[in-house]
């Protein structure tokens, strides 16, 4: 009697302990993969580029952070408490996240991509910036894919793919970047952010569309605006928390120059 009493607290511990250990390795994973990949991209560059580099990096992870307005993590909550609605119920939250996550990358990015001259003069007094802060504004529209796709795989708490995409995109980066650079020097290092988020949300697509709790979207349906508000209701308030870590990194790096 009392081994079925404790099934039940085993298969809790189960559940609860393996995740945590697959979120665990994989951050792990990818904290040594991100240094590795900066090892090297600094090594190929040089001091003077590599400091370049981390420049515009730092422009372009303030404008990704504002641009993602918190959608994903919102994706994440919601599905999350819709796993026992029917699929077309959660592809419809899927489907606004993903329109609404794109119509707000290219609010953010195409501002950023007009203004890149006057960023690299006005505050940098380097207009050779320019073109690069510019790559990286387009940047913004390869990434949203693959952050909003991980999102979705949290939601569905596909832990283990979550955790397997994270790793493989970060270990993709590494040739990707190797590859920019020795083409194209500097800007191909920035142009590699964008060749990464590219092949990210290949990957991710591919991971989306395996395991259970496929969400089933309907395109041709007309948008619940609703489902926008519900979202954004959540995910502006969580972007406005981390409003002033993220900024810090790009005021300090600026400050650096």
């Amino acid at each position: 009697a009392s081994g079925l009493e404790e099934a039940p607290e085993a298969a809790f511990v189960r559940r609860l302990v393996t995740p945590s250990l697959f979120v665990f390795a994989s951050a792990v994973a990818v904290g040594i993969l991100s240094i590795v990949t900066s090892a090297v991209i600094a090594r190929l560059l040089g001091l003077y580029d590599f400091g370049v580099y981390a420049t515009v990096l730092s422009i372009h992870g303030l404008a990704a952070f504002i641009a993602r307005f918190g959608i994903p993590t919102a994706t994440t909550r919601h599905l999350s408490e819709m796993k026992e609605k029917p699929d077309d119920a959660r592809g419809r939250l899927v489907r606004a996240s993903i329109i609404l996550s794109l119509l707000l990358s290219i609010a953010i990015a195409v501002p950023y991509f007009l203004l890149s001259g006057a960023i690299a003069v006005s505050i940098y007094g380097q207009p050779f910036l320019a073109p690069l802060i510019a790559i990286s504004a387009v940047a913004i529209l390869s990434v949203w894919a693959l952050e909003l796709i991980r999102a979705v795989l949290q939601g569905r708490e596909a832990i283990r793919m979550w955790s397997l995409l994270n790793v493989v995109s970060a270990a993709a980066g590494l040739p990707v970047a190797v590859v920019a650079i020795l083409l194209w020097g500097l800007t191909g290092a920035v142009l590699s952010i964008a060749l990464i988020g590219v092949v990210g949300g290949l990957m991710a697509a591919g991971a989306l569309r395996t395991g259970p709790r496929r969400e089933r979207i309907r395109w041709r349906s007309t948008v619940d605006c609703g489902l926008f508000r519900k979202l954004l209701g959540f995910g502006v308030p969580t972007m406005l928390s981390g409003i002033v870590s993220v900024p810090a990194v790009w005021i300090a790096t600026t400050l650096l120059v």
